[in-house]
């Protein structure tokens, strides 16, 4: 566990080495509160991941551009348990926790400059990243989710 933390924590924002973004003063490896960008938190992955390190006592962000909830609609299909909205589910835990999680919609594939600029803002610690179209028989469906899969995953 401790290898996967210091893994998680050594990540030091290769994009922000390569853009000249600033990196947060209080991003030593050691202990204590990060602010954590979690890229595709409304996800499967994503959202417990941002629970668990809110409940933590870190600062998350949630960047999300509820992509998986758009494919599901495009489907006609929906989830077995009913999922509330971003905003909903993060004033629940915020109103339950006592805590400050955050949710930022952005397509990162799309507002790159945005992106930058909201690294530039709030100099993240650390970023967790699930933001990808995660379905292989959707990326096989036709030209067009072929397209969206490659430019989701690569241009990003």
């Amino acid at each position: 566990v401790q290898t996967v933390r210091s893994a998680v924590w050594a990540t030091q924002m290769s994009a922000a080495a390569a853009t000249d973004v600033p990196v947060s003063s209080n991003s030593a490896s050691g202990g204590g509160k990060k602010k954590v960008f979690v890229l595709g938190g409304d996800g499967f992955c994503g959202w417990p991941t941002a629970l668990h390190l809110s409940d933590k006592g870190h600062e998350v962000v949630i960047i999300d551009n509820l992509s998986r909830r758009k494919i599901d609609v495009e489907l006609g299909a929906s989830s077995l348990t009913p999922i509330s909205t971003p905003e909903v589910r993060v004033q629940t835990w915020n109103e339950l926790t006592g805590r400050n999680l955050r949710y930022v919609y952005m397509d990162l594939a799309e507002e790159y400059d945005g992106f930058l600029q909201l690294i530039k803002d709030e100099q993240p610690d650390t970023m967790v990243h699930f933001a990808e179209q995660r379905a292989a028989p959707y990326s096989m469906k036709n030209g067009k989710t072929k397209r969206y899969t490659i430019e989701n995953n690569l241009g990003a």
